[in-house]
């Protein structure tokens, strides 16, 4: 667990990039829950309750990972997604 909150924090000062992630389904999973039960927890307030914020989140969740799909296939690099995906969520979370 240390391990993988050094690779963040390494992650987000940039002396680590995306592809160093293992490309692993379980991680990116992980990674979408917390992010988007997280991100509820912290919006119920704002979204007039969990459940509101929960779409909210799951809406934000989906397009995001959309976006990184269509822009790795524009710049020819389709096989990263799973590896620049869960660096971003795990970044968010």
């Amino acid at each position: 667990m240390q391990a993988l909150i050094k690779f963040f924090v390494e992650l987000a000062l940039l002396r680590r990039r995306p592809q160093d992630l293992p490309a692993s389904p379980v991680l990116l999973l992980l990674f979408a829950v917390l992010n988007v039960v997280l991100g509820a927890a912290n919006g119920a307030k704002l979204f007039g309750g969990f459940g509101n914020a929960l779409g909210a989140n799951l809406i934000d969740l989906l397009f995001s990972m959309l976006v990184l799909f269509a822009l790795l296939q524009i710049r020819g690099h389709p096989r990263r997604w799973l590896q620049t995906t869960s660096a971003f969520l795990g970044l968010g979370v």
